[in-house]
């Protein structure tokens, strides 16, 4: 009896410290929040209602995840927030058991396996952007733990690491009849460190989070490689993963002794090949004059430029994907490289703005623009032309420059602002009279740091159009401008049916899903746009999604409309409450500094329109930092039609009459914002 009471509670005992192990990794990790105002929502999607906000800089203990969304602790309340808008901090009380870093599947659906390596069964499965904490390595694989609180171990070329480096945890070595081995140290080669101070990763790639340096000549235990990366061992016993473009493989014997200079570290370079010695005229350390990268930074050659090689770019204030874009650049552009991070380039605009873009999305070389000091007689040059009921402005520079084009009220008319062009003589303007524009002005932004051009409107903004077209070389710019009868002709609109593919929006109770509303109505509002004179793209037209995570799919929405330079931008939705007895009709918009005015005049328009034609309740226009709006360079608006989660609306929202009727109403919302 003695025996069987001391047994179960041994048994209690290690339920008792599995149970705080668990709890310790999960209040392991902070949120910090990263947007300016958050939504928090009731459940992992935006399908769920939103229940709270918090503001940047705000802290909230993270309890749980799934998928791309992190629960949260507020309060006695639980909630979830998106994991884009955020960043984690891992605790210091984080305990052994699991010390905060976070595996994010990135493989479309990844096996999970009973040992470290594809010889062990397949004991479960992870779909893309799921979230599992580390709790061990070995080699190339990671043991996670899953929600049911069991582990499992996941090849580590499938996942992001987040958060702080896991412990290494050694795969036993088994004998051919599967006895334990005893555990020996590494044996053989031995890697010396070349480069001054060089990243130890926690995988093979630069996509892997950096766990530690060592400087030049420290000498390690090799214990892997690749074609491009070799495992380590340090004195601690951690394994780590270097370029081999940074060290030396020396063959040895026997065990290999850990060996780390204790040198002052020099500024860290990143995982990549050293850069290219500079050439005369550049300075001693090859950075430009002027240029000091921050400690995180590092220095690169004098000359060197980014050249833009794919279609449309987006130029970001921070070296992440989720950054905001601060401009866009075509290809062929071409701009000064500052200083490099990882696989970010620091970027210099012709206005001087710094900014961040990605080394895949450029090509590399130095620049052959001749020096400005030797053109400062030449100036840029402005000449008009008439070509039938059309007006064309050519703008011509002998140096690359670049531009930003948006129009003003009460006097109607375009400005065009030139970045880079010489600070010489002004070109005069020009008195036109033409049907479209009367006359065009010239001028200096006050810090003379851009040239401006103004073209006065005969017609106003509700009747011209423009289009402008720039140069491969990016030395000249062609500007045509255009009146039209009708309010809507040639106008560019994009219209963005929401969710799409795996992403189903959200669900009504008898099963309608949101996705299935949206689309149709978005090729109905389409089809009336057209006959009204629009040239309308749609940024899906059958039912999938555009990216892999939320924040890409949303981001390629935003990029459609701002490459095809569109006058408006229009996402179509259906609400979600998990109070069932919630209805109506609601607009989002974002006030863009430049266009904030104009957004909040399209939602309200919107609005109107939506509550004369469907009659449901008027629930108002709000303005919201929604990812698919802040990024977009002309007026938007996203539109909440009715509450998929009302019995009523879902109803109504099945219906073909519903959603040939908010068609129309979206359509008169937009010439109704056009009219005024």
């Amino acid at each position: 009896m003695i025996r069987k009471l001391l047994l179960q509670a041994i048994i209690v005992s290690c339920v008792c410290v599995l149970s705080l192990a668990l709890t310790g990794w999960a209040w392991a990790q902070t949120a910090v929040v990263k947007g300016n105002v958050v939504n928090l929502r009731s459940g992992p999607g935006t399908g769920y209602a939103v229940v709270g906000e918090v503001k940047q800089g705000d802290r909230l203990s993270v309890v749980g995840a799934s998928g791309e969304w992190s629960k949260v602790s507020r309060g006695s309340d639980t909630v979830w927030i998106h994991g884009t808008l955020i960043t984690m901090e891992a605790a210091a009380s984080a305990l052994v058991s699991g010390n905060g870093q976070i595996a994010v599947v990135t493989g479309k659906m990844v096996n999970l396996r009973a040992g470290a390596g594809t010889s062990h069964p397949v004991v479960g499965e992870a779909s893309v952007g799921t979230r599992l904490p580390v709790v061990g390595k070995s080699g190339d694989w990671l043991n996670v733990l899953l929600s049911s609180g069991k582990t499992a171990w996941v090849a580590g070329w499938l996942v992001r690491l987040e958060g702080l480096p896991a412990p290494v945890t050694p795969a036993p070595a088994l004998d051919p009849s599967g006895s334990l081995l005893p555990s020996t140290q590494p044996v053989g080669k031995v890697g010396v460190v070349t480069g001054s101070i060089v990243n130890l990763r926690a995988g093979a790639g630069t996509s892997y989070p950096v766990i530690g340096q060592v400087s030049q000549g420290a000498r390690l235990p090799v214990l892997d490689g690749t074609a491009e990366w070799i495992n380590v061992q340090l004195a601690s016993g951690q394994a780590g993963w270097i370029s081999r473009s940074l060290i030396r493989i020396d063959p040895g014997s026997g065990s290999a002794p850990v060996t780390v200079p204790s040198d002052n570290p020099a500024p860290p370079v990143n995982d990549r090949p050293p850069a290219p010695v500079a050439t005369p005229g550049q300075s001693p350390t090859g950075s430009s004059p002027g240029s000091t990268p921050s400690s995180n930074e590092q220095s690169v050659p004098a000359g060197l430029v980014a050249v833009v090689k794919v279609n449309t770019v987006d130029i970001r204030s921070n070296p992440t994907r989720s950054a905001s874009s601060i401009a866009q650049a075509t290809a062929g552009f071409r701009l000064t490289i500052m200083a490099q991070l990882g696989d970010w380039y620091k970027v210099k605009l012709p206005s001087g703005t710094l900014g961040w873009l990605m080394q895949d999305e450029v090509s590399v070389s130095h620049d052959n623009t001749p020096s400005r000091d030797g053109e400062v007689g030449q100036s840029w040059t402005l000449e008009t032309s008439e070509s039938g009921d059309r007006t064309q402005i050519l703008i011509k520079s002998p140096v690359a420059f670049e531009y930003q084009t948006f129009t003003l009220r009460q006097p109607d008319r375009l400005v065009i602002d030139l970045y880079g062009v010489a600070a010489v003589d002004l070109p005069s303007g020009i008195s036109v009279r033409s049907q479209t524009v009367s006359q065009v002005r010239t001028g200096w932004q006050s810090d003379t740091s851009a040239g401006r051009v103004v073209c006065d409107f005969v017609q106003g903004l509700g009747f011209t159009r423009h289009r402008v077209e720039v140069a491969p070389d990016r030395r000249s710019l062609k500007v045509e401008l255009w009146t039209v009868k009708d309010i809507l002709q040639d106008r560019v609109i994009v219209l963005d049916p929401g969710h799409g593919g795996a992403d189903p929006g959200a669900i009504g109770p008898t099963g309608l899903r949101e996705k299935d509303f949206n689309l149709p109505v978005a090729m109905e509002t389409a089809r009336l746009l057209r006959e009204e004179g629009v040239e309308v793209i749609l940024t899906r037209t059958t039912d999938v999604r555009l990216g892999q995570t939320v924040a890409e799919d949303l981001e390629r929405r935003s990029r459609i409309a701002n490459q095809n330079q569109a006058d408006l931008f229009v996402s179509i939705h259906a609400n979600a409450n998990p109070n069932r007895s919630k209805e109506g009709t609601s607009v989002y918009y974002h006030s863009h500094p430049d266009n904030h005015i104009e957004c909040s005049k399209l939602a309200r328009a919107l609005q109107g329109s939506l509550v004369r034609e469907l009659g449901r309740k008027d629930l108002g226009i709000f303005d919201r930092q929604f990812l698919v709006l802040k990024n977009l360079d002309m007026p938007g608006a996203l539109v909440e039609t009715a509450f998929v989660s009302n019995y009523e609306e879902e109803r109504l929202l099945a219906q073909d009459w519903f959603r040939s009727r908010t068609a129309l109403a979206i359509v008169d919302g937009i010439k109704a914002y056009y009219a005024h």
